[in-house]
């Protein structure tokens, strides 16, 4: 069996996501197309886009979102005045004096998750034709360190 990678529709379209997002995460180094390239080969030819669970028809339990690339991933996409406003956080500090939110609110209200920002604990993951994760086919999803 090869390990070579072959391109499908849906590997371009995640590869075209991956470039078109900057250099955050494990692609923070790659400064050419081809650098990242060859990671997101290195890294894709080892997640399928069907885990064995989807083939039998069960949805995997967890999904894995590494905390450090998420949060570089969210608040590279929205801005601070904007994350600001939507989650109330100067009112909250004028009639509380304090401010509260947790990892899986922001994760939620991000609305999607990307690959990149995926720790590298999961063992295959859902993804749409858009290279988005497939949420609604997790019933936990953990914030994880590593």
């Amino acid at each position: 069996m090869s390990n070579q990678f072959t391109w499908t529709d849906e590997s371009v379209k995640q590869f075209a996501r991956v470039y078109a997002s900057g250099r955050t995460g494990k692609y923070k180094n790659a400064k050419k197309i081809d650098d990242k390239m060859s990671i997101f080969k290195d890294n894709t030819s080892t997640v399928s886009s069907k885990t064995p669970s989807e083939k039998r028809g069960r949805p995997c339990n967890t999904l894995y979102v590494h905390k450090f690339k998420f949060l570089e991933w969210f608040f590279d996409r929205e801005s601070a005045q904007d994350f600001f406003k939507n989650y109330g956080v100067g009112l909250s500090l004028m009639k509380k004096n304090r401010f509260r939110i947790t990892m899986d609110e922001i994760v939620k209200s991000a609305g999607y998750i990307p690959f990149d920002v995926l720790s590298e604990t999961n063992k295959g993951v859902w993804m749409d034709d858009d290279g988005e994760v497939v949420l609604s086919k997790y019933k936990n999803i953990k914030i994880v360190d590593k």
